[in-house]
């Protein structure tokens, strides 16, 4: 996942990552920036990220 931060521009490339609750908001832990204490980053949605598969059923209704 790709994270860049919207105030001074700062691109960070995470594999893991945790989301935690911080000021009410849930953001990634890891993507927290250097530009300031409570900064975090925002994810840049890239072509490949699709999030979750879709699960294709036949007409049995088994999985394919």
């Amino acid at each position: 996942m790709i994270f860049k931060c919207n105030n001074c521009g700062e691109i960070k490339e995470l594999q893991k990552s945790t989301m935690v609750l911080r000021n009410n908001k849930w953001v990634i832990k890891e993507a927290l920036c250097t530009c300031g204490n409570t900064t975090y980053m925002e994810q840049v949605l890239t072509p490949e990220y699709k999030g979750l598969p879709k699960i294709k059923l036949n007409d049995s209704g088994q999985k394919l």
